[in-house]
């Protein structure tokens, strides 16, 4: 859950549409982790099966949003209009939007994660997956074709297309056909509700990023992997200190006095085991 948390801190910071998608599916890979977790823990036999179905849907969605990059880069904004408007009801899908195919993968993956902290950590996630997924579709207008006349070419737009509604379709269909409950009972009010309020409350969040998202602190894409490279820098530079130290302890009487020292810290230890 940490990692469904915060890659979204780090996504909505970033502004290449294709970078935010990877932030989404480094938090959707952490929130995966965390059903299968809780429903180890939970003893829950349908865990891995409910965990791959959810997956599932994050394959379909996503790969629809990569190729979506690609048709609005060859169509002018002027075109844009009813894509932006399909993408966003997709994007907010993967939110839990109602009824989306996204509304019956979170559904599906109730059972394992309870009632605890864990579950309102997963609201939590679902709030920020939609801020994030939005945010990605206001920054992906920023990639469309500058010729007013640009349009997509159907070789474009059709796998786009086909994605975009087999991430609505499909996951309804798999949920009939597998042993995972009643479709029916996902549109209870209190389902509905559970799944439609994190997603009015990552919109609202949405628009407050888009009006006040320029104050946020530009983190470079890779974060974690910026720092190690900057640690591996850091290493690189030691390494002749390093060598030097290596030297010096080889020399057999630093390595006998290490030798006996690791000795008489083992024998103490053993020692102390016994009483």
């Amino acid at each position: 859950m940490l990692t469904a948390i915060y890659a979204v801190a780090v996504g909505i910071t970033q502004q290449h549409p294709k970078v935010v998608l990877a932030y989404s599916s480094v938090s959707q890979m952490g929130f995966v982790a965390a059903v299968i977790g809780a429903g180890i823990a939970h003893g829950d036999a349908a865990t891995p099966l409910l965990a791959a179905f959810y997956a599932g849907h994050h394959v379909l969605l996503k790969g629809a949003m990569f190729l979506l990059v690609g048709v609005v880069a060859a169509t002018s904004a002027g075109r844009l209009r009813g894509t932006l408007a399909l993408a966003a009801v997709i994007a907010a899908g993967l939110g839990g939007l109602p009824p989306t195919g996204g509304f019956i993968a979170k559904y599906a993956v109730k059972g394992p994660l309870g009632d605890g902290w864990i579950a309102t950590a997963a609201a939590v996630s679902a709030v920020g997956t939609t801020l994030l997924m939005l945010h990605f579709v206001r920054r992906v207008r920023t990639v469309a074709a500058t010729a007013p006349d640009a349009r997509a070419a159907p070789g474009l737009t059709g796998p786009w297309l086909a994605l975009a509604a087999a991430s609505l379709v499909v996951p309804w269909a798999l949920y009939a056909m597998l042993p995972l409950g009643a479709a029916t009972d996902a549109f209870a009010p209190n389902a509905l509700w559970a799944g439609l309020w994190p997603v009015l409350v990552g919109g609202v969040f949405a628009v407050a990023l888009a009006r006040w998202g320029a104050a946020l602190p530009r983190i470079p894409d890779g974060d974690v992997v910026v720092v190690i490279d900057g640690a591996v820098r850091g290493a690189s530079a030691a390494t002749p200190r390093a060598v030097a130290a290596d030297a010096v302890l080889r020399r057999w009487p630093a390595a006998t006095l290490l030798l006996v020292g690791i000795a008489a810290a083992l024998a103490a230890a053993m020692a102390a085991g016994r009483v």
